[in-house]
């Protein structure tokens, strides 16, 4: 979709270090949740513009960890990852080198198995060892344990309840939430447990944020809130992803990929069992983040509340 980039402090002066100006062709990729993504384009030149908003009161700045974790998996997963060409904290731009390719249609065992081959190799030994030197942080919504991500749940679903009931649309979210979400997540509440040793996650990881090349290979995208977390609850989480929920024989197959890998092995089956409908949970509400946001309007909210109701009422995969 053709369009106009947004004003913003700086970024004119940030798109002319690089060599671009208004003139050039844009167009927004996706519609994102907070941050603006677009195609700059010039004869065959193309690169790739994200623009984050600024960070929310309280929360940390998903502009600077995008930088450090993106630059960390450009370094040790080149081949897999677009260049971070150039960032800008006036303006809060990042450009990306472009990758040719589309999005992937259809799933196939293989590119399951070109996603855990991903996971393995960035969580080998001396990769691990580098994001401790590098003071690589924790994951966004990370844990270490059920009962922290069940908290987290929790929290979601507080600051959810906390949006104000300005419309029937709202109350109509709040209701939801009341009968399904909150009784869900009650039910779910586990017992005291010892920590998991974490692993190093891209978190948002999934087919929404893969590109796939024209030689079949993945290229993956999109590290805002990647860091330290648990294995089980990356697995899980890719199974449950809104976008493209995987089918049980592929789930299988993905599980199968992972191996005994460190951190993957063990009583990873067992762990993502556990932690399914509780990340359930979490995705229903986490489509649900507009009604938290003033500036959205209610047709958007309206479509997003029958997403999260779709979403919530379709099954979940077997593990």
């Amino acid at each position: 979709m053709k369009c106009i980039l947004p004003e913003r402090e700086g970024l004119a002066r940030f798109l002319a270090g690089q060599g671009w100006n208004e003139k050039h062709a844009v167009s927004q990729l996706g519609a994102g949740n907070r941050h603006g993504v677009f195609l700059l384009e010039c004869g065959k030149r193309r690169a790739v513009l994200k623009l984050h908003e600024p960070a929310l009161r309280g929360r940390r700045d998903a502009f600077a960890h995008e930088v450090l974790m993106h630059s960390f998996y450009a370094t040790e997963s080149g081949q897999h990852v677009p260049a971070l060409l150039a960032h800008d904290e006036i303006s809060r731009g990042i450009f990306f080198d472009h990758v040719k390719g589309e999005a992937v249609a259809t799933v196939e065992h293989g590119y399951i198995r070109q996603l855990a081959r991903f996971l393995v190799e960035s969580n080998s030994l001396h990769v691990l060892e580098r994001a401790r030197q590098t003071g690589v942080p924790a994951a966004s919504d990370s844990g270490a344990s059920v009962s922290e991500h069940w908290n987290c749940a929790v929290d979601r679903l507080d600051a959810l309840l906390g949006s104000p009931r300005t419309d029937d649309i709202a109350a109509d979210m709040h209701d939801f939430l009341r009968s399904e979400l909150q009784p869900a997540l009650d039910a779910l509440k586990p017992s005291a447990e010892h920590a998991v040793p974490v692993c190093l996650s891209p978190s948002d990881f999934g087919f929404h944020n893969v590109v796939r090349r024209d030689d079949d290979s993945l290229c993956f995208l999109d590290f805002e809130h990647a860091g330290w977390d648990d294995p089980a609850k990356l697995v899980a989480d890719f199974i449950l992803q809104p976008e493209l929920p995987l089918r049980a024989e592929l789930v299988e197959s993905f599980i199968e990929s992972l191996g005994n890998a460190v951190p993957f092995g063990g009583d990873l089956r067992a762990r993502v069992r556990s932690l399914l409908p509780i990340q359930k949970c979490k995705w229903t509400m986490i489509v649900l983040n507009v009604f938290t946001r003033p500036e959205v309007p209610p047709h958007v909210k309206a479509a997003k509340l029958v997403k999260a109701k779709r979403y919530w009422q379709s099954s979940s995969p077997c593990v």
